[in-house]
């Protein structure tokens, strides 16, 4: 766990998703914003990438893990 994080990982989010979500961002080079979802809204054809990216990057983040 990152000491730098006051929130504690979930068991789920071992070393090696970490390192996947890494690869996801690294692969990536466009993630998709928060205003660009909201303007895609839910029915809408979304590019996986993007995606995976995004929510690799929304978990990295939010663990302090980038």
């Amino acid at each position: 766990m990152d000491l730098n994080s006051n929130i504690k990982r979930p068991e789920w989010l071992t070393d090696e998703v970490v390192e996947r979500y890494k690869v996801y961002l690294a692969e990536c080079d466009n993630p998709y914003t928060d205003e660009e979802l909201d303007e895609i809204g839910l029915d809408a054809m979304l590019d996986i990438e993007r995606l995976r990216a995004y929510h690799a990057r929304i978990v990295l983040e939010k663990y302090n893990l980038m």
